[in-house]
């Protein structure tokens, strides 16, 4: 008969409930905090595009408009994003194939940005615009870029917020058998080590 004051069955519990624990985090991390963590990873990553842009723009004494469109176009393909940038005097207009790719729910978000940046006394804005399917959200980095080379300009980034609800599913389907499998383990290698440790 199993003895529950025992130091063996304590280990045994004490055990469990630590397998038990870590996959309740586990849950927590992959099910309900993956929007949250999604939104601020992808705000981290609108926000060092942005950087990288601005700092192309501002600072070299000439301009290199080819150079900084390349530059837009790698940032776009590595990381899903979308860039429009132009010049506060609308002496210029940078943006990679911008007949293509910008559609007028992205030009009304500059005009957004604008306004934003105006009413703001900070020189960045960040906020969602529905996506031109109406069905996702897209997040919209605003930056006021000033320059002592050439006129400041406001510069666009858009970044496209993938559906979560899809691989929170897919991931409970796989953390279902995770679970399963690791709280058999548990069991078992907790039921080992108490035997182990309480053992003279």
């Amino acid at each position: 008969m199993l003895d529950f004051r025992s130091i063996y069955f304590r280990l045994w519990m004490t055990f469990l409930a630590f397998a038990v624990v870590l996959m309740i985090v586990l849950w927590l991390l992959e099910i309900v905090m993956l929007q949250p963590f999604y939104k601020a990873s992808k705000t981290s990553q609108i926000y060092n595009a942005g950087q990288t842009i601005a700092q192309a723009y501002s600072s070299p004494d000439r301009l290199d408009v080819d150079e900084l469109i390349d530059t837009m176009t790698t940032l776009s393909y590595d990381n899903d994003m979308y860039f429009y940038m132009a010049s506060l005097d609308n002496s210029m207009v940078i943006a990679p194939n911008p007949i293509r790719r910008y559609s007028e729910d992205m030009l009304e978000g500059f005009e957004i940005v604008k306004a934003k940046l105006a009413e703001n006394a900070s020189d960045t804005v960040t906020f969602t615009i529905a996506s031109p399917n109406d069905q996702d959200e897209t997040m919209v980095y605003g930056a006021l870029v000033e320059s002592s080379h050439r006129s400041p300009a406001i510069l666009c980034v858009y970044a496209p917020l993938s559906p979560v609800d899809a691989n929170v599913d897919i991931l409970k389907d796989q953390l279902m058998t995770v679970t399963f499998i690791s709280l058999i383990l548990a069991f078992a290698l907790s039921l080992y080590l108490a035997k182990r440790i309480s053992s003279p």
